[in-house]
C-alpha cells in the first residue's frame, strides 16, 4: 500500500530507529476489513462495505499487536482515522489501563458517538483536558 511505503520512506530519511512500522489494519475485532485507499493518503481508511476500490486487508485489535511488541507503557495515544477512533479505542481496551495520554481527530457523525468514546475512556480514568478545532485530548 502507498500510505505504508510512505511511511517507511519517511522512518528511513528520519534515521528514526526507535520506530516500529507495522502493515496491518487495527480495530474493534481480529479478522479482514475492507480497506479504501484514496488519491491522498490522510482520506483512506476502513469502510464498512466492500467496493469496487477497496481492498481485504488483515485486521487486528491494537492490544494484541501491542501485547506482540511487548509494550508496557504508553505515554501518548495518537489516533487520526478518518471516523474509525471510536473502533480502534475498543479495540485498545486490553492496554487502555496502561496509557496515560490519548490525542485523537473526531470525526463523530452523531452527538451519541461523542458521548460514547467519552463513555468508554472515562471508564479507564480518561478525563478530557481540551479540545482544539476537532482535535481531542484526554488525560488520566
Amino acid at each position: 500500500m502507498e500510505a505504508f511505503d510512505i511511511l517507511r520512506r519517511n522512518i528511513e530519511a528520519n534515521n528514526l530507529h526507535n520506530v516500529t512500522a507495522i502493515n496491518k489494519a487495527v480495530g474493534d475485532t481480529q479478522g479482514i476489513a475492507n480497506f479504501e485507499e484514496r488519491k491522498w493518503s490522510i482520506n483512506s481508511g476502513i469502510v464498512e462495505n466492500k467496493s469496487e476500490t477497496s481492498r481485504e486487508v488483515k485486521c487486528t485489535r491494537l492490544d494484541e499487536v501491542l501485547k506482540e511488541m511487548e509494550c508496557h507503557r504508553i505515554d501518548v495515544l495518537k489516533i487520526d482515522t478518518e471516523g474509525y477512533e471510536e473502533n480502534i479505542l475498543i479495540g485498545a481496551e486490553g492496554i487502555l489501563d496502561r496509557v496515560a495520554r490519548i490525542v485523537f481527530e473526531t470525526h463523530y457523525e452523531t452527538k451519541r458517538e461523542e458521548e460514547s468514546v467519552s463513555t468508554l475512556l472515562g471508564s479507564y480514568g480518561f478525563k478530557k483536558i481540551g479540545t482544539i478545532g476537532n482535535i481531542v485530548y484526554y488525560e488520566k
